[in-house]
């Protein structure tokens, strides 16, 4: 049983932003050929904020995504998102992907979101990836942080 935040250790700093992580779906999602990209989840913890994705490559099926494709985002009146890392975890002819970013400005948005290529590589065979090219262009709104909830009992 937690009796509340440990004290902080000597020459840390307490965060910056609210403590308390927070997340929305998206539910956004385009189809270049036999690829559909969806975006799924947009979650706030801290100074960073994390977009969450599913890549399905549909043809041909011993192809999956090798790389991390690189996606930007915009709103306007602020900067594009700079991705300060990525991963992806592949599953068969689907992947799951994540993009953090430095946190954005507080406030709800409309943003673009936009993948201009990904890259393919087959799973057998020696044989040279593929460059797809799009573009995956996605719309959707961050609203304010929603409130919190109760805890379940």
């Amino acid at each position: 049983m937690r009796d509340g935040p440990a004290p902080l250790a000597a020459g840390s700093t307490a965060p910056v932003r609210d403590a308390e992580p927070w997340a929305v779906a998206i539910n956004v999602s385009a189809r270049v050929g036999d690829i559909d990209i969806a975006l799924c989840s947009y979650i706030v913890d801290g100074d960073f904020a994390r977009l969450t994705g599913l890549v399905r490559v549909g043809a041909p099926h011993d192809v999956r995504l090798v790389a991390v494709p690189m996606l930007t985002i915009v709103s306007p009146g602020i900067p594009p998102f700079e991705v300060t890392s990525a991963h992806l975890l592949p599953q068969g002819s689907r992947t799951w992907v994540s993009w953090f970013y430095p946190r954005p400005a507080d406030g709800p948005g409309a943003y673009e979101a936009r993948i201009d290529h990904i890259d393919l590589g087959f799973q057998i065979g020696n044989r040279a990836p593929l460059s797809i090219g799009g573009p995956w262009v996605f719309r959707f709104d961050i609203p304010q942080r929603p409130a919190a909830g109760p805890l379940p009992t």
